[in-house]
């Protein structure tokens, strides 16, 4: 932030001076320092993303009020500020590395596709920390262990030195029981970053054949006799039942677009894929995947869900676009797209599912 802000403010067009800049960052962290629960980052990033479209009024008064407290001159008018400013915080929690992290990062991809953020390089560095965390998930991984040494027991030592003085004795015991305590932390260190290898080896044992093998698990039949339209909406859906291990393989696009290669690169309406999904599949695709808590960070799976409440058979009609009108675009999406982004939204799910446990 103390480097980018300046540079931030004048990509957005808004004037500030020096002055003004410190007392925006000095408000940031001093809110920060507070810390900052799952609920009010939520409101951040639909401020930071969906801007214009959001409907979060009083939110965004409470949000400037943050900046009122360090200038007074600072409006609740600014929209297009108060938006940028929630993108810098959204930055600023990041660097934090909290439990937040990914599902932060994942909301934002999710909606980017359907909204423009307040700044497009704060929001690549956010698309830039997911991607980077899935590479350094496998790279920071080998089997090196951390080595116990319990070294001889004080009963041994006794023996081997009979007349060993009483104060010296307390101090061996003392040596001892902080020998044994480091050894232990290391033992469940070390078992922790096995299991840990372990997962990630069955992840990608078990991307790499169900790839190969080209056969879907929900349907137990091969992926040449499911539907060209369907079959992106299930791809994605399966590619992320692998995963084990957050946040994800970083070859899941390579493995997703590898699939999909052997179909026409297909680019149709929204409703155009729905209207292939099996009925059956899509109400336990939904029970598995669907959040009303972050609904509104997975835009795909709300439709999906608005279709399956109200059984329609045109699934382009304007009660659903009433519904969900980011999902319902005049846009024709790619096969390879659309299942790119179901897998990031049911890994958004996955990710909320477990911060809950």
């Amino acid at each position: 932030m103390e480097k980018n802000i300046g540079t931030w403010y004048g990509q957005a067009n808004i004037s500030c001076t020096s002055d003004i800049l410190d007392k925006r960052k000095n408000s940031i962290k001093a809110y920060l320092e507070e810390g900052v629960e799952w609920e009010f980052i939520k409101s951040i990033i639909k401020l930071f993303i969906k801007g214009k479209d959001n409907k979060q009024d009083k939110f965004k008064e409470s949000f400037a009020d943050i900046f009122i407290k360090d200038d007074s001159a600072f409006s609740y008018e600014q929209d297009k500020e108060i938006q940028l400013l929630a993108g810098i915080m959204l930055n600023e929690i990041l660097k934090g590395k909290n439990k937040y992290n990914t599902m932060i990062e994942l909301s934002c991809i999710c909606l980017k596709n359907y909204y423009d953020p307040a700044s497009e390089e704060i929001f690549n560095n956010i698309e830039k920390g997911f991607y980077d965390s899935l590479k350094q998930l496998r790279e920071n991984e080998d089997n090196e262990c951390i080595k116990s040494d319990f070294g001889k027991s004080l009963q041994s030592m006794l023996k081997e030195n009979p007349s060993l003085p009483q104060s010296n004795i307390n101090d061996e015991v003392a040596k001892q029981l902080e020998s044994l305590k480091r050894n232990i932390i290391n033992l469940v260190n070390n078992f922790e970053k096995m299991q840990k290898i372990n997962d990630l080896k069955s992840e990608d044992s078990e991307v790499l054949w169900w790839m190969i093998g080209e056969w879907s698990y929900d349907l137990n039949k091969p992926f040449k006799d499911i539907d060209d339209n369907f079959i992106p909406i299930l791809i994605g859906k399966e590619m992320a039942d692998k995963v084990n291990v957050f946040p994800g393989p970083y070859s899941a696009k390579a493995v997703i677009n590898k699939i999909l290669s052997n179909y026409e690169d297909g680019r149709l309406y929204i409703y155009n894929y729905a209207e292939k999904i099996e009925k059956d599949w899509l109400d336990r695709f939904v029970k598995e995947y669907y959040i009303e808590p972050i609904a509104d960070f997975m835009p795909i799976l709300k439709y999906f869900n608005k279709i399956n409440e109200i059984d329609e058979e045109d699934y382009s009609d304007d009660k659903l676009e009433k519904i969900c009108p980011a999902i319902i675009k005049k846009v024709k999406i790619l096969n390879k797209d659309i299942a790119y982004e179901i897998y990031l939204e049911c890994l958004l799910s996955k990710a909320y599912k477990d911060r809950e446990e």
